[in-house]
């Protein structure tokens, strides 16, 4: 990531490049700045001037909006910065292993103060209250070199994921049996929300980063939880691995995967849901609904 913000950097960029899968951020300031650290001042002074938790999430071209969600997005576990000299300004680029969404905020701000709603994927409050992740399960990103990165092709063999919903119980389903579908359409008490996306049916060398999706299942509770990362499942007590119901990516434009499949905790269980108005309403809610922000599960297709 580094290499890939230097060269940025030393092009002299005026936009965001839309042909990389890295999250990027970038500030031009006099000759004579040091960069780096009027970036990350400029980021923070943006976080009270340009942005407005829960009102304005979609930046659209606004660049210190934009900036500002970029450093701050909650997902980004690493990154590599550059700067360069573009005549009579400092241009600073920094990458980062997540994208930031348009439509949703960068982080979950609530009265009861820091660390109070840390993902499950970054539970640890350091002692600058930030919410981190520690060693076990830390994923490096590779570095892209100077080529074109590629990142493998859609999966040709796909099944629809449905969405089920069971009010009486309070239980999320994702299914892609059409028999466990046909046998839940019409139950009294449930809803079925469709398809939501599509997963591979099968491992493809056309997607070697494909990773299974698997049901966890929680027989007391009678509550699903969905995964591909193993280690985020070791937190879980009571829940047994059940079977796959197809295969998917961990990461946006892997595969060309362009659909996210959100995860919410709830004292009673947990939530999956695809990017939608449900989604961002309890995103802005900041556990309202006692359904709280737990990261992305895995990437998925239209």
């Amino acid at each position: 990531m580094v290499k890939y913000a230097q060269t940025a950097a030393e092009k002299c960029i005026r936009a965001i490049p839309n042909d990389t899968n890295y999250g990027v951020a970038y500030l031009r300031l006099p000759k004579s700045a040091y960069g780096v650290k009027e970036f990350t001042e400029m980021a923070m002074a943006y976080d009270e001037l340009f942005y407005t938790p829960g009102e304005n999430e979609d930046c659209a071209a606004h660049e210190q909006c934009n900036l500002h969600k970029q450093v701050f997005w909650h997902e980004a576990h690493e990154m590599g910065c550059g700067r360069a000299i573009c005549g009579n300004e400092t241009v600073v680029v920094c990458a980062y292993s997540y994208k930031q969404e348009q439509f949703n905020p960068p982080y979950i701000q609530l009265p009861m103060g820091q660390c109070t709603q840390c993902s499950q994927y970054k539970p640890t409050c350091n002692s600058y209250n930030l919410c981190c992740n520690d060693d076990s399960g830390y994923e490096r990103i590779p570095t892209p070199s100077g080529e074109n990165v590629q990142c493998s092709q859609r999966p040709d063999k796909m099944n629809r994921l449905f969405r089920f919903w069971h009010q009486p119980t309070m239980k999320n389903m994702l299914v892609t049996d059409p028999t466990e579908n046909a046998m839940l359409s019409g139950q009294p008490g449930m809803t079925e929300y469709g398809i939501i996306g599509k997963v591979a049916v099968m491992p493809t060398a056309k997607c070697p980063h494909l990773m299974p999706i698997h049901r966890y299942h929680n027989q007391d509770s009678n509550f699903n939880f969905y995964e591909i990362r193993p280690q985020r499942t070791q937190p879980l007590t009571g829940y047994k691995d059940v079977g796959i119901i197809g295969y998917a990516v961990k990461g946006e434009n892997i595969c060309e995967a362009n659909v996210p499949v959100y995860v919410f905790n709830s004292p009673k269980g947990p939530i999956h849901l695809q990017r939608s108005e449900e989604a961002i309403k309890l995103l802005k809610s900041g556990g309202t609904y006692n359904y709280t922000w737990a990261g992305i599960a895995f990437w998925m297709w239209e």
